[in-house]
């Protein structure tokens, strides 16, 4: 059986307003917790691949290529291989931490080691180009994460 607590004007079931403003607060403390947090949940990606299907964390994965027909997910256990196309790929991942710096790569931001002018080296030691029709995109994305985390007290 579930109990019910209704709100009236003087407080919980006859309790002081006191209490009620107590409460809020508590409230407004839960909600900027939960919204500090959010961007701090897991995220997975289902990709198929023949007749198989992985799952990985957004986390895991360092860049994509896109390399003829098949999207090459590099991730920090080697490299997954699926079918999708980068579009498709994309519109799975959190667009503040993925950002696509060439037609035929995206780059997680959080794997930067080097922030260069026509390319990326990531903390992995690998080399990411970036395209100039995708040069501002990138720089602005790159920013603004760079700015959020360092509000955060780093990355």
């Amino acid at each position: 059986m579930h109990q019910t607590t209704t709100l009236h004007e003087s407080g919980f079931d006859g309790e002081k307003k006191d209490d009620r403003k107590i409460l809020k607060q508590y409230l407004e403390k839960i909600m900027g917790y939960m919204e500090e947090n959010k961007c701090s949940r897991k995220r997975f990606l289902v990709l198929p691949y023949r007749k198989n299907e992985f799952v990985l964390d957004e986390e895991e994965i360092e860049y994509i290529e896109r390399d003829k027909r098949i999207t090459k997910i590099h991730t920090l256990n080697g490299i997954v291989l699926t079918t999708m196309k980068m579009s498709e790929v994309e519109a799975y991942l959190d667009k503040e931490r993925f950002v696509m710096c060439h037609n035929s790569f995206i780059v997680n931001l959080e794997k930067i080691r080097i922030f260069g002018r026509a390319e990326i080296t990531l903390r992995s030691g690998d080399k990411v180009p970036i395209s100039r029709s995708h040069w501002k995109q990138t720089r602005d994305t790159f920013e603004k994460w760079t700015e959020e985390n360092m509000k955060k007290g780093g990355v």
